[in-house]
């Protein structure tokens, strides 16, 4: 089942140039299908389609160079691999459409559904439109994990709170050419978009069942994901640590005082080996997450002002 968009919008899409990025990371079983399905979608529009191989271990960037034998397909081939946010900001810096589409390279995102999202854009007015999964059934760690992620976004970014993201997105070249202009170390495309867009919104999108091999979506990528967000785009790491330190700093006030009015008004002797020992076990433990958290921010904003390339673009075809 697709959703096509009517006469009156196919209208508005006429003379719109669409650049369609793809970050690949071994999809060279994958990626034919998905490049096809976005000239089949795209054949009456103006459309190129830019793929961006992320250090792929397999026959990837060969294919790639032979899709580059089609007029309307460049090919870029990352140094190595530097993470799929990464490539997709390398995908938009060589984008040369009015509207840029980014969806995964396997098979999952349905490229008919574009023409819609983009006449939607124009006819509301929206620089920026994510399309929400509707249509497939995901298993329910995934499900949640994206809920986490979506709630977080949300309010780190100060976003719509019915807005849904998702690596499926519409946006005008001018969010682009600012997201790419953004010089962090750590890009994450959904919250930088968020960032420099006026109008986002969602929209139902369906989603069918990815090709290819097994998933790629791990607990790993998501810590990582969620890192990013934490301590690149928001304080909220640091505002808990410091929540922490005052209910621990509260705790021991509150401890030393029992412990003080004891001894003053009890007869009996009160050692108060262990309770000294878990007050310094607790305390210790706080300082080290609080060390933790804090050093992280440390690292990253070293980084940061040592302003290393992003990703470095070793080959195009």
């Amino acid at each position: 089942m697709s959703f096509h968009p009517p006469d009156n919008d196919r209208e508005l899409l006429e003379g719109v140039a669409i650049s369609v990025v793809i970050p690949v990371y071994n999809g060279s079983e994958t990626i034919v299908g998905v490049v096809d399905s976005v000239s089949s979608a795209l054949a009456d529009m103006a459309f190129e389609v830019v793929l961006v191989d992320d250090g792929s271990r397999d026959d990837s960037w060969e294919t790639i160079c032979e899709l580059a034998n089609r007029e309307y397909v460049r090919g870029f081939q990352m140094l190595k691999n530097y993470g799929q946010h990464a490539a997709v900001v390398a995908g938009l810096d060589e984008a040369r459409g009015s509207w840029i589409v980014t969806i995964d390279d396997d098979g999952e995102n349905d490229p008919t559904e574009i023409p819609r999202m983009i006449a939607s854009a124009l006819d509301g007015g929206h620089d920026l439109i994510f399309a929400e999964r509707i249509g497939r059934s995901s298993p329910i760690g995934r499900r949640i994990a994206s809920r986490v992620v979506n709630n977080l976004v949300v309010n780190v970014f100060s976003a719509p709170p019915d807005l849904r993201i998702s690596n499926y997105r519409v946006m005008s070249a001018a969010v682009a050419d600012r997201v790419v202009a953004d010089r962090t170390q750590y890009p994450y495309v959904n919250g930088l978009a968020l960032e420099y867009s006026g109008s986002p919104i969602s929209m139902p999108v369906m989603h069918g069942d990815r090709q290819g091999a097994g998933s790629r979506y791990t607990i790993r990528a998501l810590l990582r994901l969620l890192a990013n967000i934490l301590f690149s785009y928001s304080i909220w790491a640091y505002r808990l640590v410091v929540g922490l330190a005052i209910t621990v700093i509260a705790f021991s006030a509150l401890s030393s005082l029992l412990v003080l009015v004891r001894a003053t008004f009890s007869d009996s002797q009160a050692p108060g080996w262990a309770s000294t020992v878990l007050l310094f076990s607790v305390m210790s433990i706080a300082n080290l997450v609080a060390l933790t958290v804090i050093g992280e921010y440390v690292v990253r904003a070293l980084r940061q002002s040592r302003n290393p390339a992003r990703y470095v673009i070793s080959a195009s075809t």
